[in-house]
């Protein structure tokens, strides 16, 4: 199996966390957006060898992003936005060094976005402006209203490049999309 596609099929109940994940060797992509899915994402996940997408959207997920989401390598395509997933982005993000695409949106994520995630590095590692970022932000404390908030946009450029955050240039060269809209990141 190399394709799991369940969008839309109001799958009710929790995702297994367990072992049995590692037999599905040769899964490239896990798509099961548009469910009723609730619970935790299960660390288990990180099984999967060969990942390269994984879509969790559109569900009830709650709690943390598992730091062991962060080793897989091989995503290229993080999509867990439009659920109730909570806490802080990991630093670890940095590890997905093929992510491409990362939305983020429409949860309860508190803290600092990482400043990994605004990073982009040339080949002969100088670091070059990355794409324009916007973050919606709500204003007020209740996630509900979408309506109230103000936008971010955040550049990097060589210009802040200093010993305090040199060693914030992580290599994520194939990231070009990132979605953090609605969420209660502080800056």
């Amino acid at each position: 199996i190399v394709t799991i596609n369940l969008i839309d099929n109001k799958l009710k109940g929790i995702l297994p966390d367990s072992q049995n994940w590692k037999w599905f060797v040769s899964l490239k992509t896990l798509y099961l957006p548009n469910n009723i899915i609730s619970g935790s994402i299960p660390p288990t996940l990180s099984l999967l060898p060969k990942l390269e997408e994984l879509n969790l959207s559109w569900n009830i997920l709650t709690g943390a992003i598992p730091n062991e989401i962060y080793t897989i390598t091989t995503l290229k395509i993080l999509r867990l936005d439009n659920n109730k997933l909570e806490g802080e982005i990991n630093q670890n993000i940095a590890n997905l060094i093929h992510l491409e695409y990362l939305n983020l949106s429409k949860n309860k994520f508190t803290g600092k976005i990482p400043y990994c995630i605004f990073i982009h590095m040339n080949i002969d590692d100088k670091p070059k402006k990355p794409i324009e970022i916007s973050i919606h932000q709500v204003n007020n404390n209740n996630n509900e209203d979408w309506e109230e908030y103000s936008e971010l946009s955040y550049f990097t450029n060589q210009e802040e490049v200093n010993e305090e955050n040199e060693d914030l240039y992580i290599i994520m060269p194939r990231l070009h999309v990132v979605e953090l809209k609605y969420n209660r990141f502080t800056f």
